[in-house]
């Protein structure tokens, strides 16, 4: 499933975006695993195209 459409204007650096950018453990530099994956409200938009793609 091509989710492009669903993150289209909520990207990393956006008002409202749909992925965590680069977050750090405790202020140090090791990455969080969070990082580069989607928000609460992405896994909602990922979940709602998913429902409507099967529905067809």
């Amino acid at each position: 499933m091509d989710s492009t459409d669903e993150f289209a204007g909520h990207a990393v650096c956006s008002d409202a975006p749909f992925i965590y950018g680069l977050r750090l453990e405790r202020g140090v530099l090791v990455a969080d695993s969070a990082s580069f994956h989607p928000t609460v409200e992405g896994h909602r938009a990922l979940a709602d195209s998913l429902v409507a793609a099967l529905e067809g």
